[in-house]
């Protein structure tokens, strides 16, 4: 935490306005990890507007020391504000609390102001295991949750389509077994059986690749419940007295960022309020996977077709049919080798993104200078507040 002393405060109930002037240096017991040649001296100018005639002492405050902090409030008012918070100026109700720092992480949480104090609960919990995959994050209206939304539906749309075509190659074995069981002619058992061999192939593959995608489905689940519940940083808020509330933010890292999308791709971008990064590379990672799969199931079964022609191949009789299906083979070894190649060009797309994913999260992740002057307007009991803030170095 950062010491800071308040230098001057003047209070004149004969002024329609009142200056403030707040200087925070940092000491030995700053949070920012990162070794200093020299302090930073963040300023904080204040001028406090009041329509009411006179201006009251102020209500409890929620504020932070942490450098260039932004925080964002979304509930009955929405709200951005570089400074603190007069609580007494809020709408009772609950809010989504956002704060953004150039050496904080970027923390998601819900706030709730009622008259009895205030309470900070973490953006989600483990019953977003029991959730359908971003859910909670729609909830809060962050756009992550219509990729989990729309990547789980579109995967369970391929997993039903999956699941249909398994069935049905299941039904063709059951058919094709009665038709042989029934024939009394050899060419129509030889068929029959050809035909029992193609059902078994594809359904083998069907299940295999239906498991996958349920699989890919509970990947998804879990994952997104992950994503806010555990990989999410939330801040902490510290009751202090009758001056307010004081917000406890984590420090910021390339590390933490890189292992937050080495386990989730995007989360780390997201832990340091990179959103719309965060969306692409999840996006991207989602996207290659199910593609993935999809080029699997058509070389699967164009594999088939060529091990299917190889069957009816052996089993002419006339020279002409086996010329014919030597003809299909050949078509469908050309039609295997191209699909192979998609599937593998797929594949490593999304081990590419992977990767990319984890470095750019290591490299965005790491703690920023401040940025230069910073304003805000944030309601007060009596009226409002301008605020500038800027850091010195």
């Amino acid at each position: 935490m950062k010491a800071r002393g308040r230098l001057v405060k003047l209070d004149r109930s004969s002024l329609p306005w009142t200056p403030r002037l707040d200087i925070a240096v940092p000491n030995s017991f700053s949070s920012d990890p990162r070794p200093r040649a020299a302090t930073t001296l963040s300023v904080l100018l204040m001028v406090a507007i009041s329509f009411g005639g006179g201006t009251a002492a102020l209500a409890q405050t929620l504020r932070s020391d942490a450098v260039g902090l932004r925080l964002q409030l979304r509930g009955p008012i929405d709200l951005n504000s570089n400074a603190e918070l007069d609580l007494g100026a809020l709408p009772l109700g609950s809010y989504d609390l956002i704060t953004h720092g150039p050496r904080t992480a970027t923390t998601r949480g819900r706030l709730h102001l009622s008259t009895e104090g205030l309470e900070m609960e973490p953006w989600s919990n483990a019953t977003a295991l029991l959730l359908p995959p971003g859910l909670v994050e729609t909830v809060h209206h962050d756009r992550r949750g219509w990729v989990y939304l729309g990547s789980g539906a579109v995967a369970t749309g391929l997993w039903w389509w999956m699941n249909s075509t398994a069935d049905d190659a299941e039904k063709d074995i059951r058919s094709a077994v009665d038709r042989r069981r029934a024939a009394l002619d050899p060419e129509e058992q030889k068929q029959a059986r050809l035909d029992e061999f193609d059902a078994r192939a594809e359904f083998s593959d069907d299940n295999r690749l239906r498991k996958i995608w349920l699989a890919y489905i509970g990947g998804l689940w879990v994952g997104s419940a992950i994503d806010s519940w555990l990989l999410t940083p939330h801040a902490t808020v510290w009751p202090q007295g009758e001056a307010g509330y004081q917000l406890s933010l984590p420090s910021r890292s390339g590390r933490s960022a890189a292992l937050r999308s080495a386990l989730i791709p995007g989360a780390g971008q997201r832990s340091v309020g990179r959103d719309s990064r965060a969306n692409f590379f999840l996006t991207s990672f989602l996207t290659t996977t199910a593609a993935t799969l999809v080029a699997q199931d058509a070389y699967l079964s164009a594999r088939r077709d060529v091990a299917s022609a190889a069957r009816r191949r052996d089993a002419a009789i006339t020279a002409e049919d086996r010329q014919r299906w030597q003809s299909e083979i050949d078509a469908s070894k050309s039609d295997t080798d191209d699909l192979s190649l998609v599937r593998w060009v797929l594949l490593g797309t999304a081990a590419y993104v992977y990767v990319w994913n984890v470095i750019d999260a290591y490299r965005v992740g790491r703690p920023e200078a401040a940025s230069g002057p910073r304003f805000s307007l944030a309601p007060t009991r009596d009226g409002a507040r301008f605020a500038i803030r800027w850091d010195l170095p």
